[in-house]
């Protein structure tokens, strides 16, 4: 099997993902993970399926 280049931290891990320049958009979703609060829901302050806020 070969050997994993894995950084050795969280936060080496995160500079060289953050270095990649990639884009991202936060996206809240039901505590439950029922559904996502995205497109037509962004502004929905509760769960559709289980009345969570």
């Amino acid at each position: 099997m070969p050997e994993l280049n894995i950084p050795p931290s969280y936060n080496k891990t995160k500079s060289m993902v953050k270095n990649l320049d990639l884009d991202y958009e936060k996206i809240d979703a039901c505590p439950n993970d029922c559904m996502l609060f995205w497109n037509d829901h962004k502004d929905d302050e509760f769960c559709h399926t289980c009345g969570a806020s």
